[in-house]
């Protein structure tokens, strides 16, 4: 027992080993290509937090505070407040760029490239706005009939994700962005008469608390809102963590299939030289000695799997980013390695492998000498299982099929589990691009508006009544499963033109209909009894799901007008919101938030570039995994078999109908490994989406076409037509002289 045995068994079951090596390889570079891109692109965000000093969070008030007021605060509640200082410039009707006061102690600037600002003339633009529309560095740009020279890329922590609006889905960098100017360049624009003001602050989170309860009984709070909540800041870390939790689920799958596989194949190498095994017991060799020499070549095979797929999770790290880069502004992001990638990429895996590997030897060692040299444990010893399923009532070609994957259940039920995870995995590639397309159709079929502005005050919204429909909304929380979540109640005005919602006039009392996203999302049932959290007024309300809402372009609860006032024991008007077909020419500083159906619609197709990406990543891995586990265990099973083979070649039997015996029986597995990864794609795609809108407004279902099924069932059967056709060599190749090997 040495190494040159070992090297003979490698070379004459070279594909077969290769194979071994590849389908590691694959599952390790899933685990470390994923996890190395999505880790590193979560320390850069939380690099730029700590390095530009992220707020805590925001809040917004009617009026200002005074600087006495500031100090007062500040001393009270040992935390910092300062004016984020921003407006909005119409460059034209389309595009809209947030001009931002870059001198600030919080959400500092971080320059991405170029220069930083050193006078009043400078500005710097977010990267994706001035790639979308072509403004380069040393460009001018126009705001407010004022000049300023572009002179770098850059962003602030509170704009990675840079949305118009916080209730937005994606950001739109075709028509909106962010600039940044000096404190002396902002006073030259900002002229507008703004009636509320935005504050951020950074302090202890105990305070936290208070100091709202302070602001909403001394000030018009409308708005407060810690960092967590915020999507500008949030939605990264919630973005990175979806693909990362996907990719050790998937390749921790796969390291425990070809565990089994690798155990299965040595079982089979252990039965096939039962009698020489008998022999070595026979002459002293323990079965420790027996377990290291059987462990040292599928030991060999993952490590040499895990240190390629290492090596080719770092190079593929790199073009993975790309799927947060599409979305996010970060300044150059660093690739890092750790220990914990080292642990889950390459000692987890090797760990798995190897204890099955171990349990499965011990037991199929644990034989005594006698009995492995009487050839009891051989292959063409009849089991029990195989007398009781005889097949009577069917042909010979079929009850041979039948026969043979009870004979073989071991491999084929790790056949089913690879067949699985692999359709799994392309069912969730459709599942992903299927939702995201058919999400965007929607929005455009069944959205109801084209703009909704938000009022401030009572008497504006009252102004420009007419040129729409009133309605009435307010952003709210509630807990699940410990977790605040944030969703939007609207109230409907009666006989309302533009949502046409069965049985919202009729509801009563506390009663709400809910949008059907949030069945999906948070697990809610019609007769749910749902706590509503108001941070801003630091109030609870109770309601109840009385049904589910024909719109879903957000997480809402529906209800007529006049429910909505007696959920919120309101006693008065309590419209707050403007609906319209057209848009309305109305100053910025007198709305506190504009949704645009446009806006919304390219922000979903943004979103479908990343999609497209990860869709023919998991595609291409899919197929690569399928035929690899179908060829190996396929492979298996003829080397096992060979005997038998070479006796029905004896007995005239054609080649096609040899292969029809030992190849095309086992495509029913593949079916039925269809048929279970239809769910299992929708659950892994579920866990996805849950992961990436955790604190978004925005919930796609997840969805597939009936035309992604057929092609993902096309592809699978390709896959294993050109699969078999490699394995009908092997078949060919048995001879008939194989009959009269190992014969007692």
């Amino acid at each position: 027992m040495n190494f040159k045995r070992i090297w003979r068994e490698f070379k004459d079951h070279l594909l077969k080993n290769i194979s071994f090596i590849l389908l590691v390889m694959i599952s390790i570079m899933i685990i470390v290509g994923f996890n190395r891109a999505m880790d590193s692109y979560i320390t850069a965000a939380n690099n730029l937090h700590k390095d530009y000093h992220v707020e805590n969070g925001q809040f917004r008030i009617y009026g200002s505070l005074t600087k006495k007021q500031e100090l007062s605060m500040e001393r009270r509640f040992h935390i910092t407040i300062e004016e984020n200082k921003n407006v909005d410039y119409e460059l034209d009707d389309t595009h809209t760029l947030r001009i931002i006061c870059a001198d600030k102690e919080m959400n500092q600037v971080a320059i991405i490239s170029g220069a930083p600002l050193s006078s009043e003339q400078e500005v710097i633009l977010d990267p994706k706005f001035a790639a979308e529309n072509h403004y380069e560095i040393g460009d001018e740009i126009i705001l407010y009939d004022n000049t300023f020279h572009i002179v770098g890329y850059g962003i602030s922590p509170d704009y990675v994700n840079t949305l118009k609006n916080l209730s937005d889905f994606l950001s739109s960098p075709q028509t909106f962005g962010v600039a940044y100017l000096t404190a002396s360049g902002f006073e030259k624009i900002d002229n507008t008469d703004t009636k509320t003001t935005l504050y951020s602050y950074q302090g202890d989170s105990y305070n936290i608390s208070r100091l709202r309860d302070y602001l909403d009984d001394r000030t018009q709070l409308l708005d407060f809102r810690e960092k967590d909540s915020n999507s500008r800041i949030q939605a990264v870390f919630d973005d990175a963590n979806g693909p990362k939790q996907m990719s050790v689920i998937i390749g921790v799958l796969l390291v425990i299939i070809v565990a089994f596989i690798i155990s299965i194949s040595i079982r089979s190498t252990i039965r096939a030289e039962s009698q020489t095994i008998g022999i070595l017991y026979a002459q002293g060799f323990n079965k420790n000695e027996l377990m290291r020499y059987y462990i040292m070549l599928p030991s060999l095979l993952v490590l040499i799997g895990s240190l390629l797929g290492y090596g080719v999770g770092m190079v593929i790290s790199r073009p993975l980013l790309f799927i947060e880069e599409a979305q996010y502004s970060l300044p150059y992001v660093e690739l890092i390695d750790s220990w914990y990638l080292i642990a889950v990429g390459m000692v987890l895996p090797m760990g798995i492998a190897l204890l099955i590997t171990t349990l499965s030897l011990s037991q199929a060692l644990n034989k005594t000498p006698l009995s492995l040299l009487n050839g009891n444990h051989s292959n063409n010893k009849v089991s029990k299982i195989e007398k009781i399923f005889t097949f009577k009532s069917f042909n010979f070609f079929t009850k041979f099929r039948l026969k043979d994957i009870v004979r073989e259940r071991g491999s084929v039920i790790a056949l089913l589990f690879g067949v699985l995870l692999s359709m799994a995995i392309l069912c969730t590639a459709a599942y992903t691009r299927d939702s995201c397309y058919k999400y965007v159709a929607d929005l455009e079929k069944n959205v109801p508006f084209t703009y909704v502005y938000t009022f401030i005050d009572q008497k504006d919204l009252n102004k420009y009544s007419k040129k729409g429909e009133q309605t009435a909304l307010r952003n709210i929380k509630i807990d699940v499963k410990g977790s605040k979540k944030s969703l939007m109640i609207q109230g409907i005005t009666p006989h309302s033109q533009f949502f046409k919602i069965p049985g919202i006039h009729s509801l009563k009392n506390n009663e709400v209909l809910v949008a059907p996203c949030l069945i999906t999302k948070f697990g809610l049932r019609i007769g749910d009894r749902l706590t509503l959290i108001d941070d801003v007024e630091n109030k609870t309300y109770n309601v109840m799901i009385k049904g589910i809402s024909s719109y879903d372009y957000g997480q809402y609860l529906y209800t007529n007008i006049k429910t909505y006032n007696h959920i919120f024991n309101i006693h008065k008007q309590s419209y707050n919101a403007l609906v319209t077909n057209q848009p309305i020419d109305i100053a910025e500083e007198k709305v506190s938030s504009t949704m645009n159906k446009s806006e919304m619609i390219n922000g979903i197709k943004n979103l479908l570039t990343m999609v497209n990406i990860m869709a023919d990543i998991l595609l291409i891995g899919a197929v690569g995994i399928l035929m690899t586990v179908v060829y190996m265990l396929m492979r298996m099973i003829i080397d096992k078999a060979k005997i038998n083979i070479s006796m029905v070649k004896i007995f005239g039997f054609t080649p096609d109908e040899v292969s029809k015996m030992y190849l095309k029986g086992n495509f029913v597995i593949l079916i039925a490994g269809f048929i279970f990864a239809l769910p299992a794609g929708y659950m892994i795609t579920k866990m996805l989406y849950d992961s990436i809108m955790a604190n978004m407004q925005q919930y796609i279902l997840p969805y597939i076409k009936l035309s992604s099924i057929l092609g993902a069932f096309i592809i699978m059967s390709l896959s294993y037509m050109g699969t078999c056709a490699l394995l009908k060599r092997n078949l060919d190749h048995v001879l008939l002289t194989e009959a009269l090997k190992n014969r007692e």
